[in-house]
């Protein structure tokens, strides 16, 4: 309705004189790009600017004139914000419009300011940041109010976006079951969009079946009726999702089939949904789905929302699987270690008394051989007792590998007295009639079981390689391989002696059998700040690198097995058990000191090549030439020790 006195130039229904404000008034309001409307006293529209029309899709000549500033807003009449200005309204009142949405304004005496949600604004509802002040007389009157609106709906979206991002990640390190995360986020997703429900719907990889990996319900009776549902492929709108990998929005689910059935068992009525892929490397592994949202439709803009959540999920899915999977390899890979450490133990201790009574045995067969001439028996038994030592190397290798992983078990009475009666009976017949009987065989005895604990001690790492490499020297006198010390260190290490005779044994011992002839090893010995390097740097063949993280494993020869021989020790290419750098390995831990090994593989070597001598071999022209060819560097460093006991 249009008031009679329209003036010149001016939209219908303004009134200048209303407010005394006249043209410059309406010249502001109308070129205002902020969205802004104007009440009379007598609750009429007098302004309704182009902003305003743009954002309420309402034109100001439908407007002006009338009594409906609500209707913009809202869906039924009741007064708006400026209403209640105009009529001076307790605050009372505005509480029951507006509680917790509303606050009076710092600047303007008498205006107020709020934030609300307006489901009947546009298609979808916006969230509007809005304003109304009074407009006064020059002697104080309030003559009408003024309204001024700002669409903040992509703020406030994306501020409960983001904090429930942040809520969920925050989440993933304390929900270690998959359930109670994917629970956590369907929760998360019903509030966010505001939702009756929230489910993560998954496929059973074993039954071929869907079920609700997450879900939050508001009513309690479906949230447990939901955990133990399960559908055929078929029964669920879900499958669309699947086998498209596109997302789905159905705001009228009477006219989809897919859902009675999934309905009858939840004792729930679907109205409307919205379900989004979960997806990771291109594979769908689930749905993420929101059910019956409580005001309005939804969108493409809850798409994008829910998408971003979905790759949340994903992660977290396949983490857990990852997980599972790890899990899962971890206990077979455990039990065949123990399985395995089993058969080890076993064949130690198997090994353990017949090599003994054996070697016993033996010397009593060359006592009662005494009378025989040496050359008929002295051949055949060198290479029996060679071989039988062989075995007893093997055996007394097993043993300090063991040793820490079985130091606790116990044997039967009847199993021990089983496994050594033999052993006793020989050690009785060898030192029957000697001074100190008893004595004597319980310390054979107490040797033969391994009782005999040794203690460590304070070694001065210098003279005791010296010593080492002079005593082993010999036993590679065939092989023309130099060993050079180069020695700057004058400190001592922790460790019984016979255990790092071991240690350094079995480093010298594979860089002889890897160098071929003509070759150099290095062992250096650094005193460092924080303890001692032992390191022992052969330019031999090298290790490739497929087998150098498993060296230390034991029961891993390096070299090909088809170009290794079984020959003796310290031999080009011996081709040894592989057990000197586990047992290293275990004294390592035992002792408190690192290991680090570098390699590089000789070309001519990885292709099975090698000579075992570098004037033979065509492709090194010197033994300068080899040492650049192939290397490998063992590093033992032993920490500086406190005391030893």
């Amino acid at each position: 309705m249009k008031e009679p006195h329209e003036k010149e130039g001016l939209p219908s229904g303004i009134h200048t004189d209303s407010f005394g404000c006249g043209m410059e008034m309406s010249r502001m309001i109308l070129s205002s790009a902020v969205p802004t409307f104007a009440v009379d006293r007598r609750h009429r529209v007098t302004h309704f600017n182009r902003a305003c029309e743009n954002l309420t899709g309402i034109r100001a000549s439908d407007i002006i004139g009338t009594r409906r500033q609500w209707q913009p807003f809202y869906a039924h009449e009741r007064p708006i914000m400026a209403d209640l200005i105009i009529d001076r309204m307790p605050r009372e009142k505005f509480d029951e419009y507006y509680r917790g949405k509303y606050r009076p304004s710092r600047v303007i005496p008498g205006a107020y300011e709020a934030e609300d949600f307006f489901p009947d604004l546009g298609e979808e509802g916006k969230w509007l940041f809005f304003t109304a002040a009074p407009l006064k007389s020059p002697d104080g009157k309030v003559e009408g109010a003024i309204v001024t609106l700002q669409d903040i709906t992509r703020e406030r979206q994306a501020a409960a976006q983001n904090q429930a991002m942040l809520r969920i990640s925050l989440a993933l390190p304390e929900h270690r079951d998959l359930g109670d995360l994917l629970d956590y986020i369907s929760s998360e997703v019903r509030a966010l969009m505001d939702t009756e429900g929230a489910l993560v719907i998954l496929l059973d990889e074993h039954t071929k079946e869907y079920y609700f990996g997450g879900s939050s319900y508001g009513d309690a009776d479906i949230q447990k009726r939901v955990k133990g549902l399960r559908f055929d492929f078929d029964q669920i709108a879900a499958v669309q999702v699947i086998r498209t990998g596109k997302p789905i929005i159905i705001n009228n689910i009477e006219h989809s089939s897919a859902y009675p059935e999934r309905d009858r068992k939840l004792g729930y009525r679907t109205r409307n949904l919205i379900e989004i892929p979960i997806q990771i490397g291109g594979r769908t592994m689930g749905v993420l789905a929101a059910t019956n949202r409580i005001e309005g439709k939804f969108t493409l803009k809850d798409v994008d929302l829910l998408n971003t959540i979905a790759g949340t999920v994903a992660i977290s899915i396949e983490n857990a699987r990852i997980s599972d999977e790890l899990k899962r390899a971890y206990e077979e890979v455990s039990a065949l270690n123990q399985a395995k450490d089993r058969a080890i133990n076993h064949l130690s201790h198997e090994l353990k008394t017949p090599v003994s009574i054996l070697g016993g045995a033996l010397g009593l067969l060359e006592d009662a051989l005494a009378g025989v001439s040496l050359e008929e028996w002295q051949t055949p038994m060198g290479m029996i007792r060679r071989n039988l030592r062989r075995i007893a190397d093997i055996q007394a290798e097993v043993d300090d590998i063991m040793k820490d992983r079985h130091g606790d078990g116990r044997r039967e009475m009847a199993a021990i007295l089983e496994q050594y009666a033999d052993q006793l009976a020989l050690i009785a017949a060898e030192e029957a009639g000697k001074e100190g009987f008893m004595e004597r065989v319980r310390g054979r005895l107490r040797e033969a079981m391994g009782l005999n604990a040794v203690s460590p001690e304070t070694i001065h790492i210098v003279p005791f390689v010296k010593d080492r490499v002079a005593s082993l020297t010999p036993l590679f006198s065939h092989r023309e391989v130099r060993i050079r010390i180069d020695e700057d260190a004058e400190g001592g290490i922790c460790m019984p002696k016979a255990h790092l005779e071991k240690i350094v044994d079995g480093l010298i011992r594979n860089a002889v059998e890897n160098t071929p002839d003509e070759g150099e090893i290095v062992i250096s010995i650094t005193e460092k700040a924080t303890g001692i390097l032992l390191a022992v740097h052969d330019f031999g063949v090298g290790i490739p690198e497929a087998f150098q993280p498993r060296i230390f494993e034991g029961l891993f020869p390096v070299q090909d097995p088809k170009a290794y021989s079984t020959g003796k020790p310290f031999d080009f290419n011996a081709g040894g058990k592989g057990l000197d750098l586990l047992r290293i390995r275990i004294f390592s831990e035992r002792y408190g000191f690192g290991i680090h090994m570098n390699s590089r593989c000789c070309p001519l070597a990885r292709a099975g090549g090698c000579p075992g001598r570098i004037s033979r071999c065509g492709h090194c022209t010197s033994p300068e030439s080899c040492t650049k060819s192939g290397e490998t560097r063992v590093e033992l460093f032993f920490p500086t020790p406190r005391e030893c006991i």
